[in-house]
């Protein structure tokens, strides 16, 4: 098989990053392919014509559906009930691709995991499902966020092929052919990176001005970019808690009802690295780096207030000093200083005359408040303050603000660092996407465990040619009533093995329900789940039809629904075939002999059939008149009203009567109608009442 050609050149190509080609064909020849829905682009259009394709090349038959006329209308309710309980939209897209199939081992097979999915839902309390459905409910496909570039790093290199090949959306590159280029880079640039290579003429100059030193043998984006991957775990934290949390749950249910040591181990490891995960993100995360010298450079950046501050302390401290000194200088010093004032710099000449004690008062206060700030940042401040005497004293907002730069560039090459060494579960991106699909695997197999827990579905068993349940109930409807009924030959001796059977029965009776019923029955049996039904015995059949009632056809509808019908009689393909009132669509006096050819028919056909009918006498007697009797592989059962209840509702026993043709209730509506109206009208009903209960 050539799963190129069905996938498509560019399907191929993006299913290989999730699959091998082994495991693809596998997917694709069991018609797994629900599992293609978890590759960007295969929708559930696209996979269901590689259904259709794959078939039509393993059977060298064109492809056809299994369910027909409003049987898909059946199915569309299933999918509809069946979407509403999972959490995650790629496992609702799983229950979509659930079509009905023919294939037995695969029909088995999903039985199987139904039936273990209930078992494991079945053994968990209300708490365990609720913080199930809630750690579900947080998780979705990894986002890889768009990544700007980062200004705060260039990659310089003396090798013009080295330049070209390393060029990123991500960071600057220079090419350096000679060391005046250099000139500025290093006040641009915190994070300066030199790649060499064999040919590299400017490695002592480049590299002295560099920060990170890198043979171009050895380079990769994410030594550049950690970013790259580090953002990617940052920007999925809250849904990598929702998976530890969904793992740690598991872990709990497994421990406490007993597991195999190996999967124990498995999930312990999960958790585990999950954790690690986790603890690394919510580190990280909006820069709270657990780095005391990081986080000691940061609170530096504040320091031109704490210069300010120190400012103050030490001009206040010096001014007690010199107000509580008596200062006296000699005539001839005055001579000298104004002497000196005059031919040199002011502030010098006076500064040299301060007396000695001064001037070591002052240098003792500066000594002291710089130590203080250098304790407290780690920076070096020695030079912030003048060492001769000034008042008022200021620090040096030149060099205040070079200190400030340069513990910026320290913070990025520092929070550059750590991210490298954050790089240790870079690795893990790949296990916990794999975490992702799991969970999505879980969430799928946790929402038909609950479907089958809350439908109380149970395993049926396969039969050759039959179908038959005990007490099966409508998924449909809340509280209905369980009925039994039976098709064909089976193990179950409720009643006998015929193959054609006519409903008759009340209006409102329950015919139309019981129809939808065993179609409920099938189809479900056939998408691989357990049945609403107890020792249900099911067949695998090539298709399964229902036509329901339509009233007001347009001209021609009986000629289209002849053309439909006529074949299913003469075909041989195993059918399980459902008919609603087709007397609706022709007068009553001829559809009562059509319907009683075209049953007469069908019996010899390889076709299960129940036809509901309100015709059920003509057409009992149509088949009578050809031939002779009802024969042994048709069988009339009716629904039968009893009467009104005190509410004016039909008193109606919903499980059908074998072998015995159902009145209808015209009476029981009319009577209906007459006790809820007043007047004339009540007249009317009354008048038609005592003419349907004159004897002829």
């Amino acid at each position: 098989m050539d799963i190129c050609q069905i996938l498509g050149d560019k399907g191929f190509e993006k299913a290989l990053e999730y699959y091998t080609e082994e495991e693809l064909k596998s997917i694709i020849e069991r018609l797994e392919l629900e599992k293609l829905l978890k590759i960007p682009g295969f929708g559930k259009k696209k996979v269901l014509q590689i259904q259709k394709e794959t078939f039509e090349i393993i059977t060298g038959k064109k492809y056809e559906d299994v369910l027909f006329g409003d049987a898909w209308e059946i199915y569309e309710e299933i999918i509809s009930i069946l979407v509403t309980y999972p959490r995650t939209e790629k496992s609702k897209n799983r229950f979509n691709l659930y079509m009905p199939l023919r294939d037995k081992d695969l029909i088995l097979k999903r039985l199987n995991y139904c039936s273990k999915a209930k078992k494991f839902v079945e053994g968990l309390n209300q708490e365990e499902i609720h913080k199930i459905l809630e750690y579900l409910s947080g998780i979705s496909d990894l986002k890889i966020p768009t990544l700007k570039k980062f200004r705060d790093r260039v990659i310089i290199t003396d090798e013009e092929e080295v330049s070209n090949k390393t060029k990123s959306e991500y960071y600057d590159s220079i090419y350096i052919s000679s060391p005046h280029e250099t000139r500025g880079i290093r006040n641009d640039y915190p994070l300066i990176f030199y790649l060499y290579g064999k040919n590299s003429a400017l490695y002592d100059t480049l590299s002295e001005i560099s920060d990170f030193t890198i043979n171009i043998d050895d380079f990769s984006v994410q030594d550049i970019v950690p970013e790259i991957y580090i953002e990617r775990f940052i920007e999925n934290a809250q849904k990598i808690k929702f998976i530890l949390d969904m793992y740690k749950i598991l872990l709990e249910i497994k421990n406490s009802k007993g597991i195999i040591a190996e999967e124990g181990a498995k999930l312990d490891d999960y958790v585990l690295k999950l954790q690690k995960i986790l603890d690394r993100v919510e580190s990280f995360s909006k820069g709270n780096f657990p780095d005391e010298s990081l986080n000691k450079l940061k609170n530096s950046l504040n320091l031109e207030e704490m210069v300010k501050v120190v400012e103050k302390d030490i001009n206040e401290k010096f001014s007690k000093i010199i107000e509580n000194q008596d200062i006296g200088i000699a005539g001839k010093d005055i001579l000298s200083m104004l002497s000196d004032i005059k031919n040199s710099d002011p502030l010098k000449a006076f500064q040299s005359y301060i007396p000695k004690q001064l001037g070591d008062a002052y240098r003792k206060i500066v000594k002291e408040s710089i130590e203080d700030l250098n304790q407290k940042t780690g920076l070096d401040v020695s030079e912030l303050f003048p060492e001769e005497v000034s008042f008022p004293i200021e620090a040096n907002r030149n060099e205040l603000f070079e200190i400030k730069e340069n513990v910026r560039k320290e913070i990025s090459k520092r929070e550059f660092e750590i991210k490298k060494e954050m790089m240790d579960i870079a690795d893990l991106w790949g296990f916990l996407n794999q975490r992702v699909e799991e969970c999505y695997d879980i969430d799928f197999f946790v929402a038909m465990g609950r479907f089958a827990v809350e439908k109380n579905l149970s395993m049926p068993k396969i039969s050759d040619s039959g179908l038959s349940f005990r007490n099966g109930k409508n998924v449909f409807i809340q509280n209905s009533i369980p009925i039994s009924y039976k098709i064909g030959k089976t193990e179950d001796n409720i009643v006998g093995n015929e193959k054609v059977i006519i409903l008759t029965g009340a209006n409102s009776g329950g015919k139309t329900t019981l129809l939808k019923l065993i179609i409920t029955i099938q189809v479900l049996f056939q998408m691989g789940f357990l049945v609403p039904a107890n020792d249900s015995f099911t067949s695998i059949f090539d298709e399964i039809g229902f036509l329901s009632k339509h009233r007001g056809e347009s001209k021609g509808a009986f000629e289209t629904s002849l053309k439909r019908l006529v074949p299913l009689a003469i075909e041989e393909k195993k059918r399980l075939l459902l008919v609603d009132e087709l007397e609706a669509i022709t007068e009553p006096g001829s559809a009562a002999k059509i319907i009683g050819t075209f049953l007469n028919f069908l019996r010899n056909s390889n076709t299960l059939c129940v036809i509901v009918t309100h015709l059920g006498e003509e057409i009992i007697s149509s088949i009578r008149s050809i031939e002779d009797k009802l024969p042994e592989d048709m069988r009339v059962d009716g629904i039968e009203a009893k009467g009104l209840d005190e509410s004016l509702e039909l008193i109606v026993d919903r499980q059908p009567v074998f072998y015995k043709a159902g009145k209808s209730t015209p009476e029981l509506i009319v009577e209906r109608l007459s006790k809820t109206t007043e007047g004339k009208e009540k007249e009317v009903y009354q008048k038609m009442i005592d003419v349907l209960r004159k004897k002829p």
